[in-house]
């Protein structure tokens, strides 16, 4: 909601607005769709350490995960 009125604020429409509601409608369902597509494309668990276990010691030393002493 709060997204939809600061995009409201911030637009510059290239025509004039003939029906208010309905932009202001398409502009709410538009930023959901965003928001939607967003959280699709990020991973819901980081798995990232389960990757590190799995890699070989010398590929770990390569990307910096293992540390030498």
């Amino acid at each position: 909601m709060q997204e939809t009125f600061l995009k409201l604020l911030t637009a510059k429409p290239t025509a004039p607005v003939d029906n208010v509601q309905a932009y202001i409608f398409r502009t709410a369902n538009n930023l959901s769709i965003d928001l939607a597509r967003r959280q699709r494309l990020m991973p819901l668990v980081d798995n990232s350490d389960d990757v590190l276990n799995r890699l070989s010691a010398s590929d770990r030393i390569r990307n910096g995960s293992m540390i030498l002493i």
